[in-house]
């Protein structure tokens, strides 16, 4: 019961960090995103030390490097993705490749057992939910409006590495805490390594902010590890993924994202979807 509970709690942090931390990067419009990963990973990279530092160090699982450099690379389309594809568009895409992902991954390579009277109509939600959010919530749309998954390449690309970047951690058989320090060690050097292959123009400001963005993305991670270790990556990691509802309405309401009533109604109509097929992923799970 603790063990559910605990899995829960770190669910509803994941939720809602995960939902938010990208909102300055729609706020400062002339931000570069290079700049932007940078701070960011020094955010978690600081907040990870912090934790290692309190806990000590007596696992270091190196597959938490791993994990962190393949993060670094989705962390960066998924930013793009915000500025190109709009802020609810673009996390709603992103959230919910992340779900399918990894429910396959947990059925398919963990081998966690599900009902396929509920898995199988689970998914169909998601993909259909995916299809029709490709269809509406661009940031700032144009005559030419018609489907084509070549636009939205960013934000899928970020949505599949969301949804397994976690899966190391069941190779390494460590405590969830103990996976922080080496991913957050991960992601710094993936931050550096991106502005050592295109250092971005300087741009001003927004460090502290960003870096505030990176210790909310850990405390999600720390969340969605919790979540995973606990209820199990089938489950555990698809239903953090609600956190698109945190960003749907940042998009809509903050910042006045896909304002045409179709569009809004695409969004949300989207959203049931992908939640509903989030749902029977859950129940699905034996």
């Amino acid at each position: 019961m603790n063990d559910s509970l605990s899995g829960i709690f770190g669910i509803l942090v994941a939720i809602i960090a995960w939902g938010s931390y990208t909102v300055p990067l729609k706020k400062a419009q002339n931000l570069n995103p290079l700049w932007f990963q940078f701070w960011l990973s020094m955010g978690i990279g600081a907040s990870s030390l912090a934790l290692g530092l309190f806990r000590g160090f007596a696992e270091f699982p190196w597959w938490g490097i791993f994990s962190g450099l393949v993060w670094t690379a989705g962390a960066a389309c998924s930013f793009l993705a915000v500025q190109h594809e709009g802020l609810s568009g673009a996390s709603t895409r992103w959230m919910g490749t992340g779900i399918l992902v990894s429910f396959l991954i947990g059925v398919v390579i963990l081998g966690e057992k599900v009902a396929l009277v509920w898995a199988l109509p689970g998914v169909l939600l998601l993909l259909l939910g995916l299809i029709l959010v490709s269809r509406a919530g661009d940031a700032q749309p144009t005559a030419k409006t018609s489907f084509s998954p070549l636009r939205y390449w960013r934000s899928v690309f970020a949505g599949t590495v969301f949804g397994s970047y976690l899966l190391p951690l069941q190779w390494a058989h460590v405590d969830s805490f103990s996976f922080v320090p080496p991913m957050g060690l991960g992601i710094v050097i993936g931050g550096v390594l991106l502005l050592l292959i295109k250092k971005p123009k300087a741009s001003l400001g927004w460090r502290g902010v960003s870096m505030g963005c990176g210790l909310a993305w850990n405390l999600a991670n720390v969340g969605s590890l919790i979540a995973v270790r606990q209820i199990g990556f089938a489950v555990g990691f698809p239903l953090t993924q609600l956190a698109l509802l945190v960003s749907i309405s940042w998009g809509i309401f903050a910042f006045g994202e896909s304002n045409t009533p179709r569009q809004r109604r695409n969004l949300l109509i989207a959203a049931i979807l992908l939640l509903s097929g989030a749902a029977l992923l859950g129940i699905a799970h034996l």
